[in-house]
């Protein structure tokens, strides 16, 4: 309880936080001000002792409060920046995804958890096609409304146990946890085809475009993420060599 005082939990909302703080620490300051004044009563009995108890318990209450919220908003203000600072550490800043670098973090955690159990894992790498013409046609603005909207659509379409992140430029990569090569080719066909309907649409304000799509399952080429990295950006070129807008699975 006075850890939590000290340093607020993570999921720690404000109002509730400062309150019970304030109160906790006043309380805390009252009772130890009261005992005080007892034990010195005590010693040295004063027929006064109905002010000094008066005083031992108004000065705790008058200063406890502001100096108790002053210290605890501070902490809290401490604590959120230190979330928001570890939150643009393992996001990218343009679609909200996770970065490359973070993904390598959770991948190796669940890595190891499906080596474990010997549940199947699979990766796939995500590019789109003909990014560059967006770039040079309708300017970089642009280009990152798509980028970011690609990554808004792939989202909405995946579980909550997968991992979505920016691979780097206009690639992405996905983890798919307890997933094998049946399930990893439905998600990613599933997410090819709503961005080729969504590029379909014609946007004018957003030229939307197709994807290509490299799958790699540990059933196949086991636990290892580089070797599983490698063998879905080996099919990705495969599906550009092979007209684009396409998921084609790694073989071994």
């Amino acid at each position: 309880m006075f850890r939590d005082l000290i340093y607020p939990k993570e999921d720690a909302q404000r109002k509730p936080y400062l309150w019970v703080s304030v109160i906790t620490v006043t309380g805390i300051s009252i009772g130890l001000s009261l005992l005080i004044t007892l034990i010195v009563e005590l010693c040295t009995p004063n027929p006064k002792f109905v002010q000094a108890f008066t005083v031992a318990t108004l000065v705790p209450l008058l200063v406890a409060p502001p100096l108790t919220y002053w210290h605890s908003h501070l902490l809290y203000q401490l604590k959120e920046s230190k979330r928001k600072i570890e939150e643009l550490s393992r996001t990218d800043e343009l679609t909200s995804l996770y970065n490359r670098r973070y993904f390598f973090e959770l991948a190796e955690g669940h890595l190891e958890l499906a080596k474990r159990h010997e549940t199947d894992l699979s990766v796939a790498i995500m590019d789109l096609d003909h990014f560059k013409r967006v770039n040079d046609r309708f300017g970089h603005q642009t280009g990152d409304a798509v980028l970011k909207k690609v990554a808004e659509v792939v989202n909405g379409l995946i579980r909550a146990s997968d991992v979505l992140a920016r691979y780097g430029g206009e690639e992405f990569v996905l983890l798919m946890p307890q997933t094998g090569v049946s399930g990893a080719l439905k998600l990613t066909e599933r997410i090819r085809r709503e961005l080729a309907k969504e590029a379909s649409n014609g946007q004018v304000n957003l030229p939307l475009v197709t994807i290509s799509i490299g799958v790699s399952s540990s059933g196949r080429f086991g636990y290892d993420m580089e070797t599983l990295l490698l063998k879905a950006d080996t099919a990705l070129y495969q599906a550009k060599d092979q007209g684009r807008d396409r998921c084609v699975l790694a073989q071994e």
